[in-house]
């Protein structure tokens, strides 16, 4: 007799669903970024040295990425953008702003990291 989580044989198996999760969390940015306006333009981005970030400690904050974007852009060198993803330090966490299609390729290749431009929330004020 089932007595685990609907679907399941054993709510375990629901748990490793969750571990295997690539990103933190999942949140939307329908109604604004909660950490508010940075003021960042894309070439102040460029002047924020990246560092190494876990991928599993992001939020991601859009619900998918385009497949065939994945195909197309496989070089990981946007065009027009930075080569690395954009992490907004906020309230403690660490929110993925741009750049899902970068970090997603790295998950591809089973990479666990990810250099990116990470900036505090508090210095954008």
């Amino acid at each position: 007799m089932n007595t685990g989580t609907p679907g399941t044989s054993t709510g375990k198996s629901v748990q490793k669903r969750r571990d295997t999760m690539p990103f933190k969390r999942i949140v939307s940015r329908e109604d604004g970024e909660p950490w508010g306006d940075t003021g960042m333009s894309s070439l102040t981005w460029l002047s924020v040295p990246p560092a190494n970030v876990v991928i599993a400690d992001l939020i991601a904050t859009q619900p998918g990425v385009l497949l065939h974007a994945l195909a197309r852009d496989y070089d990981e060198t946007p065009i027009g953008g930075d080569v690395y993803p954009h992490v907004i330090l906020w309230d403690g966490e660490l929110y993925l702003e741009d750049g899902h299609h970068r970090v997603v390729r790295r998950l591809l290749r089973g990479k666990k990291k990810v250099m990116a431009r990470v900036i505090e929330s508090t210095a954008l004020n």
